[in-house]
């Protein structure tokens, strides 16, 4: 700008020339300009503001968000913790998980910290569960199979008793006892194991002793392809309990008159009925020699007639059957008698030769 009058240059917004004093005319487009560049700088310092109010509220809305994800994400953890808890039915444990889910239902919901605490006690409630189960399975599963085992009588009994705390426990619902017992069993096992092998290789042993000088050609027969498979089975390597064990009753079954007794027994004929002659019963009293005590357990696998035939040779006769009245009464055996024409036909007579060739 310059003076209208001097036309000494001017300022910009001066009102009055300082060279001649004259006042200044300021054009009417530039009056606007000067009136209207605060107005602009206000607009532009309102619309500068505006972004960053939003980016307070959406942090807003975002933390907000979070914590309401975060804690509904832990409240669905818990509930499924709580259910598989609760469903198993254990009382100590369920005790437990209702003193955690009470505190956890006192806290806020910015108790995030609080509330993973009481998540990680509900998890180790649930790891106690699943070693109080797995000890449930292992249970069962000894318990199972459990038979191929009773080769060592006294060693088995054992295993058995050791088996059944497992089963007072589970009906108590007690984890530390059940988890406790599980371990004796399995020690319990050990032990039963090495009694069985013990006993395997003694039985091998008296077997392959066995004196059949006297035997008949289908009892040899029938002992050396049962021999063969008893030492097939009880060799090297992993051994089946199961099926040693009914080789060896089968092997009884062929030999057993020519096997030693470990005890001996006294055997006396109560009563002899031939009321159903050829089938002759005889009542019979079986004690232990040393105890004194009635023999339990017997079958008529125990029971056989050793008859001479026209070649001298001693033939097997075959037992029906044989009944134990009760522990402390006599044994009754029924037996089919292959009579021959050298007894006079008294059904009485022949009754006793049958008892007399028994004995």
């Amino acid at each position: 700008m310059f003076c209208e009058k001097c036309g000494k240059k001017l300022e910009d917004g001066v009102k009055f020339c300082p060279s001649c004093g004259n006042r200044v005319e300021i054009p009417e487009n530039q009056t606007d300009t000067v009136h209207e560049q605060p107005e602009k700088s206000k607009k532009s310092r309102k619309k500068s503001k505006l972004p960053l109010v939003l980016i307070a509220v959406l942090a807003i809305i975002l933390f907000a968000g979070g914590i309401l994800y975060g804690t509904v994400g832990l409240d669905m953890q818990k509930d499924k913790l709580a259910v598989k808890i609760k469903k198993a039915g254990i009382p100590q444990y369920t005790e437990e998980m209702n003193e955690i889910v009470d505190e956890w239902d006192d806290f806020g919901i910015f108790s995030i910290s609080d509330k993973r605490n009481d998540l990680h006690k509900l998890k180790k409630v649930v790891n106690y569960l699943d070693e109080y189960n797995t000890a449930v399975d292992e249970y069962k599963s000894m318990n199972k199979e459990k038979e191929q085992y009773a080769l060592d009588e006294d060693s088995y009994k054992e295993y058995e008793n050791a088996l059944y705390d497992c089963s007072d426990a589970i009906e108590q619902k007690n984890p530390e006892s059940l988890i406790n017992a599980v371990e004796i069993a399995k020690e319990t096992l050990k032990d039963l194991k090495k009694a069985d092998d013990s006993y395997v290789e003694d039985r091998v042993k008296m077997y392959e002793g066995l004196d059949l000088k006297d035997a008949g050609d289908d009892v040899v027969s029938g002992y050396k392809k049962n021999l063969k498979e008893i030492q097939d089975l009880t060799g090297k390597g992993k051994k089946d309990y199961k099926a040693i064990k009914e080789a060896f009753s089968k092997m009884d079954q062929i030999v057993y008159q020519y096997i030693e007794p470990k005890n001996q027994a006294v055997v006396s004929i109560q009563q002899i009925d031939a009321s159903e002659f050829p089938t002759v019963k005889l009542y019979m009293s079986i004690k232990d020699k040393t105890t004194g005590s009635v023999i339990e357990n017997l079958d008529d696998a125990f029971f056989y007639i050793n008859k001479q035939d026209a070649n001298a040779k001693y033939v097997k006769q075959v037992v029906k059957s044989a009944n134990q009245l009760n522990e402390k009464e006599a044994l009754k055996v029924d037996m089919v008698a292959d009579v021959s024409g050298s007894m006079d036909g008294s059904p009485l007579n022949e009754a006793k030769q049958v008892m007399s060739d028994f004995v």
